[in-house]
């Protein structure tokens, strides 16, 4: 959360009006709990919420944000986190409905689609890409 307010507190004076883009990455744990991350569940909120009120303070300039949700990606966080728990990747790609963790590509993906044009009009919002764990 620290992060994230002071990049955009920074970033903010100089993005142009009308097509500023803040894109924030919290997590599909924004979007709920898990009883073993209550402080990890808790900041992302918090980028959440922060987002939505950032979204509220930017529109006048047109400028917009929005908050990525990504679920498990690979990556080495999630590489960790998988090792913590002893979770092997075929039992945790069993219970995401499309089979598979997102690959980092298609965050990047979803990310460059918010910086585009035909997202000037999308703010205050939270994108999960999570493979359907969420549905």
């Amino acid at each position: 959360l620290h992060g994230t307010y002071y990049v955009t507190k920074q970033a903010l004076p100089h993005l142009p009006d009308r097509t500023g883009r803040i894109i924030n990455i919290a997590s599909v744990l924004a979007l709920k709990g898990v009883a073993d991350q209550p402080a990890y569940c808790a900041a992302k909120h918090a980028v959440l919420g922060f987002t939505r009120a950032m979204a509220h303070l930017a529109a006048p300039r047109e400028i917009t944000v929005n908050a990525i949700c990504p679920g498990w990606t690979r990556t080495e966080m999630a590489e960790g986190r998988m090792k913590e728990l002893n979770l092997p990747l075929e039992e945790l790609e069993a219970g995401v409905p499309i089979g598979r963790i997102i690959e980092p590509a298609e965050v990047a993906a979803l990310a460059l689609f918010l910086t585009s044009a035909a997202a000037g009009g999308i703010t205050g919002q939270a994108f999960p890409i999570d493979g359907g764990s969420l549905a």
